[in-house]
């Protein structure tokens, strides 16, 4: 008689989101290496940021743009690395970016609680899993302790919600 083995739906959740996390780090490093970019020596403040922004579960995605354009320009720029779409329109609202499986918002660390709900709402409008966008300045970085905090609550509230977390960093055009 064969056995049957129940997953639960924690267990898959959490497969889930660190194979995606380790797809998603994989692509990157593929991106990076297809480009035939030099690596930047002198962009040792970039690998600190890096390093320190993954000691928490979310994957760090960096994106080349001026970090001072506003919100839309970083939609955009995340829509065309991940190659999703931008401003999809939903009941009440617009995804920022829309891929094949994400509906994301993208928001600045000062208002990650618009973007939980936000985020969640889309997810529902659309069917895709919901995600959070953090923008982080160079400003930001290193992190100091309130800001760690927040990525810390930030985070624990994201995987409660089943939303995932993306934090961004901006590297200027040319470095």
């Amino acid at each position: 008689m064969p056995v049957q083995v129940k997953v639960h739906s924690t267990a898959k959740r959490a497969v889930f989101i660190v194979g995606f996390a380790i797809l998603l780090i994989g692509l990157l490093i593929g991106l990076k290496r297809l480009s035939g970019k030099p690596e930047d020596t002198a962009s040792s403040k970039h690998e600190i940021s890096s390093t320190e922004l993954t000691t928490h579960i979310a994957p760090v995605i960096p994106l080349h743009l001026n970090p001072q354009e506003n919100e839309t320009v970083w939609s955009a720029a995340l829509a065309r690395k991940l190659g999703g779409s931008t401003e999809y329109p939903v009941q009440n609202g617009r995804v920022d970016v829309l891929t094949e499986q994400y509906a994301i918002e993208v928001e600045r660390l000062t208002k990650w609680h618009e973007g939980i709900g936000q985020s969640s709402h889309y997810g529902l409008e659309t069917g895709k899993v919901p995600c959070l966008a953090i923008i982080i300045l160079p400003s930001e970085i290193p992190l100091n302790d309130l800001n760690r905090e927040k990525l810390s609550l930030i985070e624990r509230t994201a995987l409660k919600s089943g939303i995932k977390l993306l934090l961004l960093v901006a590297f200027a055009e040319g470095t």
